[in-house]
């Protein structure tokens, strides 16, 4: 019997990303979730675009995200982002970096399962070797909700 290592991942409310800035959510770690929105053909369309963590604030990487033009800065429409904050029971026992990036990878996956070709970080998932199994709740976000 494989056991897994239960993990929560409350993620905030969607905001603009240029409020994001002022979020009082961007002085912590953990991981987030951009999304745009565009109108196509007189339809208004939701897509997500890219997910990634960080161990130390979103307002740092955010910010590289910008001095280094990363595909999804660019990307058509207007951008909303998600900040998910993580809890799991003994936190202490385990990496945070690889914490974040199992969560990272098992969240690419899911997503990509489910709008294939619609995120641009996707490459995370093929070159990753998983170091926990974890069973992922997430909580506010409908891309990932059951």
């Amino acid at each position: 019997m494989t056991y897994y290592n239960k993990i929560i991942v409350n993620w905030t409310d969607e905001v603009h990303i240029d409020e994001s800035w002022d979020s009082e959510n961007v002085e912590e770690y953990g991981l987030y979730f951009i999304s745009r929105k565009y109108v196509r053909n007189g339809v208004e369309k939701l897509k997500p675009l890219y997910i990634g963590i960080t161990t130390r604030t979103f307002y740092q990487r955010l910010s590289e995200h910008y001095r280094c033009d990363s595909r999804w800065v660019e990307a058509y429409g207007r951008k909303y982002i998600q900040f998910g904050k993580i809890h799991i029971y003994r936190e202490d026992k385990y990496d945070l970096k690889s914490l974040l990036t199992d969560v990272e990878s098992m969240i690419i996956e899911e997503v990509e399962e489910k709008h294939p070709n619609e995120l641009l970080n996707v490459q995370q998932k093929n070159s990753y070797n998983y170091h926990y199994n974890l069973e992922i709740m997430h909580k506010n976000i409908e891309w990932l909700e059951e």
